[in-house]
């Protein structure tokens, strides 16, 4: 997944409101977001199956601990 794609998936106004939560620039952003994001996918969906509840919950937790 190139940053190209996860900006337009995400849209310009997210990426940016990230990024500035963050401290981050949008560009830097989205590189981590295009390494990243297979990662957490592959960590919510356990053998390609969405759990349950709570899956969002263990992306964002995941997704935080990438951020910090």
């Amino acid at each position: 997944m190139s940053p190209e794609q996860i900006e337009e998936g995400l849209g310009s106004e997210r990426i940016q409101n990230l990024a500035a939560k963050a401290g981050m620039s949008t560009e830097e952003v989205t590189a981590m977001l295009s390494e990243q994001l297979p990662d957490i996918v592959d960590k919510i969906t356990p053998d390609g199956v969405v759990p349950e509840g709570g899956f969002l919950d263990k992306g964002l937790e995941f997704l935080k601990s990438k951020l910090s």
